[in-house]
């Protein structure tokens, strides 16, 4: 494994979860996780008191539950028919896309106190699901309001990156839909292209409903059909912050970092051989991660980055991205339980200002340090067991 690898690369849908073609019970539904609009939800327990056997959405709910993808309220409740509200939806995507949702150093809306529940989810959230102007210049989130159909979609589709696909009838929405003026205009574009893929869809009547609203239970019900998993890709945690360059190993990894090192520490393309700085831990639960979910990180030798960049990542991408299926494999013979993400990347820190040398897109200033850093991902990996789940490759 000195040189290069070659193994298996399987396409992989990076999942949110989206509203679906489905009609179950004549709704169109999303999933939400529990929270109530006072408080934050707290974990639920396996059944609810307003959720008996024989309710429709009894068998999802529990079953999500089981999984801890779903929470109820602290009074025992889940209130599968409530609305779900804006505040309720923005820790939902916060949770599903893997947004950074850290604690705010200063409100991001004037209706947004810096002690509410949901004030980190929405300050992660908020640019995906949109929000309104307010007095003296600031906005306004309305979070006790309840997120229309066409909000909820068109925030999941820009957490997707989908957001600028087209259909390709541009009129698919008129044909399909005797309210399409309801929607609006500027969602028209995204959301023609949801119900092109089968992403969304109307009701039998020949309604879109754009400005309808969602319970709880219909988006258990949805969840569980159409997503029996929940995924979140690679290109959602870098956008959101979850990836960062490791510079450090945690004491249980030294073992497989010194033996990557040995075994997999050069990638050479087209190239010299360019070494490559291991480094791993777990990504936890509360960094967006799962259990048992292992973070690999390489980074390129400073001294080789722009041959790197300029020749072997920029003349063949898939032939790095190989490489790092091949480190991934290795990692998963060591720990075949764990799910593995792998990246290669360049992180370093300058005392000068790199402009003209660097790409702006790669550097940030560090103002309280005086310094700044760049950082730059080229290809990424997730699988478990040695089997390829996921591949990602950057600029």
């Amino acid at each position: 494994m000195k040189t290069l690898f070659k193994g298996l690369i399987l396409p992989f849908l990076a999942v949110f979860v989206l509203l679906s073609g489905a009609f179950l019970s004549g709704r169109t539904v999303f999933v939400a996780f529990g929270a109530a609009t006072t408080e934050p939800a707290r974990e639920a327990t396996r059944t609810f008191s307003d959720v008996p056997e024989d309710y429709w959405a009894f068998a999802v709910i529990k079953q999500l539950v089981e999984r801890k993808m779903l929470a109820g309220y602290p009074d025992g409740t889940f209130r599968p028919e409530s609305t779900l509200t804006r505040a309720e939806f923005a820790a939902l995507l916060t949770r599903v896309a893997g947004l950074a949702a850290a604690p705010l150093d200063k409100p991001t809306h004037h209706d947004v106190e810096l002690s509410a529940w949901y004030a980190p989810a929405v300050g992660a959230s908020y640019a995906y699901i949109g929000d309104f102007p307010g007095p003296e210049g600031g906005r306004l989130f309305k979070p006790a309001e309840p997120i229309s159909r066409e909000q909820a979609l068109a925030a999941l589709l820009k957490a997707r990156q989908d957001d600028q696909k087209s259909p390709v009838n541009p009129g698919i929405l008129a044909a399909k839909f005797q309210d399409h003026g309801e929607i609006a205009p500027e969602l028209k574009n995204m959301l023609g292209w949801a119900v092109e893929q089968g992403l969304a869809a109307g009701y039998p009547e020949g309604t879109f409903r754009p400005r309808g609203t969602l319970t709880r239970a219909e988006a258990a019900t949805l969840l569980a059909r159409m997503f029996p998993r929940i995924e979140i890709s690679l290109a959602a945690f870098l956008k959101s912050g979850k990836l960062n360059p490791l510079d450090k190993t945690a004491p249980e990894y030294a073992k497989l970092v010194e033996k990557l090192q040995q075994d997999c520490g050069a990638v050479a393309v087209s190239q010299t051989p360019v070494k490559l700085q291991y480094s791993a831990g777990d990504l936890s639960p509360g960094q967006g991660g799962r259990e048992n979910l292992l973070y690999v990180f390489g980074a390129v030798d400073p001294f080789k980055y722009f041959t790197f960049s300029d020749v072997d990542f920029k003349n063949k991408p898939e032939a790095v991205l190989e490489f790092n299926a091949a480190v991934m494999r290795e990692v998963s013979n060591i720990f075949p339980e764990k799910e593995v993400i792998v990246l290669i990347g360049y992180v370093n820190t300058l005392y000068y200002d790199p402009s003209g040398v660097y790409e702006d897109r790669f550097v940030k200033y560090n103002e309280a340090e005086h310094v700044w850093r760049i950082v730059r991902y080229y290809t990424g990996v997730r699988g478990k067991g040695g089997k390829l789940l996921e591949k990602w490759v950057g600029e």
